[in-house]
């Protein structure tokens, strides 16, 4: 859809036009599985539809997590690669490297130091993704986020 254009740094336009088509061509079929659903025949074309609508949700989950998966080993993977680039030193960088290490660190923390945390971890996310852009990141792109990255490493307050 929309995001994947964006990270392949495509037009967006098309891309919503497919989802959104798609979208409307799966509610006015269980729309019409439902009108269709009169008669004798109708448990069946309901049965039927139901099978088919399960499916459609059970390939979009699985295409939805694997998607995750492979973001989250692109973002591991990329720490190490961008973090020398912008001062990251290799502890702050370490913790964002291995991704049960850091769901146990998050979780560890008070709650208070857990929002620090979620903003250098966005910080560093949104690096990442800048980083990953066809031609490089943009300077003042850059700029931003590294500011976002050093604003997040100061103790709320």
């Amino acid at each position: 859809g929309i995001g994947a254009a964006v990270a392949r740094g495509r037009r967006v336009l098309p891309s919503a036009g497919l989802g959104y088509a798609c979208a409307v061509a799966l509610h006015a079929s269980w729309n019409g599985s439902l009108t269709l659903a009169t008669g004798d025949a109708g448990a069946w074309v309901i049965l039927g539809a139901i099978v088919v609508f399960v499916g459609v949700f059970v390939v979009t989950g699985v295409m939805v997590i694997r998607m995750r998966q492979r973001e989250r080993a692109r973002f591991v993977a990329s720490v190490p690669v961008i973090a020398p680039r912008y001062g990251i030193t290799v502890e702050q960088g370490m913790v964002f490297t291995d991704w049960q290490g850091l769901l146990r660190t998050r979780r560890s923390l008070p709650r208070s130091q857990r929002r620090r945390f979620d903003r250098q971890h966005a910080a560093l996310a949104r690096l990442v993704a800048l980083n990953a852009r066809p031609g490089g990141p943009p300077a003042a792109d850059e700029a931003r986020l590294l500011a976002a990255w050093n604003d997040s490493l100061r103790p709320a307050g």
